[in-house]
C-alpha cells in the first residue's frame, strides 16, 4: 500500500511541476506575434563611406562608418561651410538593420547634439551601384550617392572634445 501511495504522490508532484504556462515569454514561431529578428547589414555596405557634397553652393564634409554588427557612426567635419570652424569631427551614432533579406533598412539614429534624449528612425533603401552606395530615405527627402573611402580609417578622423 505504501508503494501505491508513493507512486501516486510522485505522479501528482510531477504533474504539478510539469510544463504549462508559467508566465514566461512565448516562444517565437510561425504562429506567434513576436517581432521579426533584426538582420545585420549586408556585407556589401559595411565600411567607411564619403557622403560629402555641395548644397546651396556650400561644402558639407561627412563620413559614415557602417559596422558589420549594425552600429554606424556619422563623422561631421566642423571646418566645412556648415560647421563651427574647428579642425575636428563631431560623431553621432546609431543602429542600422534589416527585417528581411532585402536592400530595405531601418536606421535608429542617436545624436549627441540636439536629440540626446530621443531616437529618431528612418526607413529606406541602401544598395550598391558599382563601387558606390545609393542611399534613399524618401520620407526624409534624402537621396545620396556615397563613395568608398580607402585612404582613411575612423582613427584618422580627429574627434572634437
Amino acid at each position: 500500500m505504501k508503494t501505491v501511495f508513493v507512486i501516486f504522490f510522485c505522479v501528482l508532484f510531477l504533474t504539478g511541476c510539469s510544463g504549462g504556462d508559467n508566465g514566461s515569454e512565448p516562444e517565437c514561431g510561425a504562429n506567434s506575434s513576436c517581432p521579426p529578428p533584426r538582420l545585420s547589414p549586408a556585407v556589401s555596405i559595411v565600411g567607411l563611406w564619403d557622403r560629402s557634397g555641395v548644397r546651396d553652393e556650400l561644402q558639407e564634409i561627412l563620413f559614415t562608418f557602417i559596422g558589420a554588427d549594425g552600429e554606424y557612426s556619422v563623422y561631421d567635419f566642423e571646418q566645412d561651410d556648415f560647421g563651427s570652424g574647428e579642425n575636428c569631427h563631431t560623431r553621432d551614432t546609431g543602429t542600422i538593420y534589416r527585417i528581411t533579406e532585402s536592400s530595405n533598412y531601418t536606421l535608429e539614429f542617436r545624436t549627441s547634439e540636439s536629440d540626446a534624449l530621443g531616437i529618431s528612425m528612418s526607413s529606406g533603401s541602401i544598395f550598391r551601384e558599382g563601387e558606390n552606395l545609393n542611399v534613399r530615405f524618401p520620407e526624409r527627402g534624402i537621396e545620396e550617392i556615397w563613395t568608398p573611402v580607402t585612404e582613411l580609417t575612423t582613427t584618422d578622423l580627429i574627434l572634437c572634445e
